[in-house]
Parts: C-alpha cells; structure tokens; sequence
C-alpha cells in the first residue's frame, strides 16, 4: 500500500512540474514535452487518486470463515434439492 501512496504523489509531482516547464519554457519542443506530460499526469494523477479513494472504501474480497459455512451450507442444499432457508 505504500507504494500506492508514493506513485500518487509522485505523479502529482511531475504534473505539476510538466506544468512549469509549459509556463517557463520558450523552446517549441520543451513545450511539446511539458504538454504532453501534463496531459498524461493530470489523466493518471486523477485515476490515482480516484483508486485510492475507492479502494479506502471498498470491502474486502476475503471470506471469513461465518461466510465460508454459509456458503458451503447452501451448495449442499441445493444439491440435495432442498429449498434454502431463510
């Protein structure tokens, strides 16, 4: 996870300075390098954040071991063709 974080403010890092090199440059081609990472940093800094954001939220993939049984519990009833409980 701490590497997430890192990549994040990394990233934000070299958007912003992108940015700058846009502002301070007079060189055609420097221009054309700061535009275009500003354009990648600013699209990958935004889905970084956005994942993390969601990932802070989100529930775990893991079972634990009530849901394993009730899992379990139900695939025995419906191969025995019983109706499953309530």
């Amino acid at each position: 996870m701490e590497a997430c974080v890192m990549t994040r403010w990394i990233l934000l890092l070299l958007t912003l300075s992108s940015i700058l090199l846009v502002i301070l440059t007079s060189s055609p081609s420097w221009m054309t390098v700061g535009i275009a990472g500003a354009l990648f940093g600013l699209v990958a800094t935004v889905l970084a954040f956005a994942q993390a954001r969601i990932g802070a939220s989100a529930r775990g993939e893991e079972l634990n071991d009530f849901e394993i049984q009730q899992l379990q519990q139900a695939m025995r009833q419906r191969k025995s063709g019983d109706p499953p409980a309530s």
